[in-house]
């Protein structure tokens, strides 16, 4: 059935998009050459047929070719051609003279030829081929019609330039037919489900506008199992993210979302001092534990009688904040009641709260140790120089060393030692509060430390402290404050650039066999720094206990020690 040209043409305009049938329909209105045409099919044939003569009358006619005449003579009297034996001319041109040649080009009107003349491929006379600068049809169909396949002569296949088949339903597949770009509305209109697939090769979309700080822009693309894209207001992507993050990748958000600060479970590891005397002033304790560094905004810490249970919250002005694993906490003992209590954090999300030793007494009934009545036995590297290189005034010492005593070098040996009486038995608990001063040159090396040592032992130049504090100059632009986990072990608390003084104060405390050292620094005593540091230890039971300090070689006169014990309490 064909289809009205008019009809068709409507169909292949600029901007449409041929369906299927739409296709067969043109396909259908004209003959394919496998196709037999009939005799009716062909406008006025049967007509010219009825007008031809019978063929057993076409006997007395001669052959065109003339292979049925047998009287050739009478035929060349008749139309007079006898003279063509002379004056033929023969059909390759031969025995023609150039005068001959120029006046048949003359009579045809063609001239010279050119020299783009186009030759078919051939061959010569000796049947050897001639290559030409074209085809001719049979070559051409030859050559092209070769490629396709018997099955593909059908109206459902299309022959395309290269002469490979392409089944006429594909065809316009992988075109987009919509506006060019440079018309306005431009786009792409679907009208049934479409997909696209990348095969993992890289797909991309380039040049798109920042929007960033658009409000307006709040819809983002997602994606199911099966491929298929939508869009979404975030909502299920974003519930679905605590199924896909790490346990890791979680608190590192959540620490993020909370402005850095950690809303995890928390732990308290120790807390420094925690036998405290009930006085009048101001003291810190120090909580050592893990995820502490808890937002100000939203952290609570109060201490919490464990008898009555009454609970005091800290004001943020005497808290310091802002280190993963300490926090300091000023008040005034005499405000609390003696008893023993507990510290209670809470991050604005978890809670921590002490227990055991990790508790805090606070007592009004501690025995004063008069720290000016200390007995020191000092010992130097040169005995001779021992009272030049460190001098005792009750309980302040001075160190200083020199080359008398000692070579200047940058060894750190210890070249001086003083070792008090016993000060406390091993079932004392007990607090002793001191500093140090630190003087000298960041590129010098020298230093000192003070600490704890068994009672029983002899003075010596050993490092030989059950639990102490070390500081150092160490020349490389730093004062080096140490505490040291046992006798020959220690690990570096911080370091203090650019100074010529600093001072390190400390709490030693003990309870039961738990010893603590706590601490905080200023430097240059303008207080514009405090750092706090807490240490625990557990040394052996009834060990009797002396204060004991080391003073360590230097490489300049200009290193110098001053420590300085403020007052001491057992409880």
């Amino acid at each position: 059935m064909s289809t009205d040209k008019t009809i068709l043409k409507s169909w292949f305009v600029t901007g449409e998009k041929p369906t299927q049938d739409q296709f067969w329909a043109w396909m259908d209105s004209y003959y394919h050459k496998n196709e037999l045409l009939s005799m009716n099919a062909v406008y006025g044939l049967e007509n010219a047929l009825a007008n031809k003569a019978e063929a057993s009358s076409l006997q007395y006619f001669a052959i065109k070719d003339g292979s049925n005449i047998t009287n050739i003579e009478d035929w060349k009297d008749k139309l007079n051609i006898n003279q063509l034996e002379v004056k033929k001319a023969n059909k390759d041109a031969s025995e023609l003279s150039q005068d001959n040649i120029t006046a048949w080009k003359s009579v045809l009107n063609v001239g010279e030829l050119p020299d783009n003349v186009a030759t078919n491929d051939g061959e010569d006379d000796n049947g050897d081929p001639i290559s030409g600068t074209s085809y001719t049809k049979e070559q051409s169909d030859e050559k092209y019609y070769q490629k396709v396949a018997p099955q593909y002569f059908n109206s459902n296949y299309v022959l395309l330039a290269d002469g490979t088949p392409k089944a006429a339903g594909d065809l316009g597949k992988n075109v987009a037919n919509s506006s060019l770009t440079s018309i306005a509305g431009a786009g792409l209109n679907l009208g049934a489900d479409w997909s696209m697939n990348t095969a993992g090769l890289p797909y991309s979309i380039t040049g798109l506008s920042d929007v960033s700080n658009n409000t307006a822009f709040n819809t983002l693309l997602s994606q199911n199992a099966a491929g298929r894209i939508g869009k979404t207001n975030g909502k299920q992507p974003f519930l679905n993210l605590p199924s896909i993050l790490s346990d890791a990748e979680k608190t590192a958000w959540k620490t993020e979302m909370n402005g850095g600060w950690t809303t995890n479970m928390m732990s308290v590891a120790n807390v420094f001092p925690n036998v405290i005397k009930s006085v009048d002033y101001g003291i810190f304790i120090t909580v050592n534990g893990a995820n502490l560094n808890i937002s100000p905004t939203s952290a609570v810490i109060s201490i919490i009688n464990n008898i009555s249970g009454v609970e005091t919250i800290i004001p943020n002005s005497q808290i310091t904040y802002g280190d993963p694993n300490l926090i300091s906490i000023w008040f005034k003992p005499n405000t609390f009641a003696d008893g023993e209590y507990s510290i209670k954090i809470f991050n604005g999300v978890a809670t921590v709260q002490t227990s055991g030793l990790n508790n805090i007494m606070i007592t009004s009934n501690a025995n004063s140790v008069d720290v000016n009545a200390f007995v020191w036995d000092k010992i130097a590297y040169t005995q001779s120089e021992v009272g030049n290189v460190i001098q005792i005034n009750g309980g302040t010492l001075d160190f200083k060393t020199n080359v008398n005593n000692k070579p200047f070098g940058n060894d750190l040996s210890v070249v001086c030692s003083a070792k008090s009486n016993q000060i406390f038995t091993g079932t004392d608990n007990f607090s002793l509060k001191g500093y140090i001063i630190l003087s000298g040159s960041i590129h010098l090396i020298g230093g000192g430390l003070i600490g704890l040592v068994n009672a029983n032992n002899s003075n010596s130049l050993t490092i030989d402290a059950l639990s102490s504090l070390k500081i150092t100059i160490e020349g490389n632009d730093w004062a080096d404050v140490r505490k040291y986990l046992n006798e020959q072990t220690s690990s570096r608390i911080y370091e203090i650039p650019n100074f010529n003084q600093v001072r390190v104060d400390f709490v030693i405390s003990k309870r039961n066999n738990m010893v603590s050292i706590s601490i905080n620094h200023g430097t240059a005593y303008n207080d514009t720094t405090q750092i706090y540091q807490t240490i625990q230890k557990v040394i052996p039971d009834n060990t009797p206990l002396s204060i004991a300090f080391k003073g360590l070689n230097s490489n300049s006169s200009a290193v110098a020690i001053k420590a300085v014990l403020e007052e001491a309490y057992k409880f």
